[in-house]
């Protein structure tokens, strides 16, 4: 009886997911963080996701604000560069 009743609210929970995607997928970038800001408080939390949006409306920041470091070369790399 349990293990029918976690299927069911499993599905349900799938459901709701899609739904809540299906509204999100029709919202602006602008419109997306407007609603992390209301939520979470203007600039805080979500730090990836707003990242992602802010370079959707403004792709110059792309090249600018890169999330990934770069490697340094170590030794082996700085006695070849000489």
């Amino acid at each position: 009886m349990g293990s029918n009743n976690s299927q069911w609210r499993r599905e349900q929970r799938r459901e709701d997911a899609l739904e809540r995607q299906v509204e999100c997928d029709k919202l602006t970038p602008q419109q997306r963080l407007d609603v992390l800001d209301k939520n979470l408080g203007p600039g805080l939390g979500a730090a990836k996701e707003r990242m992602r949006l802010a370079i959707l409306l403004d792709p110059s920041l792309h090249d600018s604000k890169s999330t990934r470091k770069k490697r340094s070369k170590g030794k082996k790399g700085r006695k070849r560069d000489r």
